[in-house]
């Protein structure tokens, strides 16, 4: 009886703080270009014969990963500064898109 004007959603939560819309974007961007260099190196390994169509995809999948990696990238460098929000977004996004930076970087450089 006593909890009928509450809000338990409210209550319980421990900070007023909401996550940046930059963090969420970042995090987002995170996940699509790791699926986008995943099914790079698969299209890869299994299905490249060597035709120019295949080479062409390969190679538009490569640089629209790595566009949605340094937009992501940026995204979170910018979600990291918002001083009202909270940062868990803007972090994990950040540590996946360096470890996909480096990743794209190695392959490009060594080859596929």
């Amino acid at each position: 009886m006593g909890n009928r004007g509450r809000n338990k959603k409210t209550e319980l939560r421990l900070t007023t703080k909401k996550h940046s819309l930059f963090s969420i974007v970042s995090f987002i961007l995170a996940l699509v270009s790791a699926c986008l260099l995943i099914i790079s190196i698969v299209y890869t390994a299994f299905y490249s014969k060597g035709t120019d169509g295949n080479v062409m995809l390969i190679g538009m999948l490569t640089i629209v990963g790595m566009l949605a990696n340094i937009s992501g990238t940026i995204f979170g460098i910018i979600g990291e500064f918002m001083v009202d929000d909270t940062r868990t977004f803007s972090h994990i996004g950040l540590i996946i898109h360096a470890i996909l930076l480096l990743a794209n970087i190695n392959i490009l450089t060594i080859g596929y």
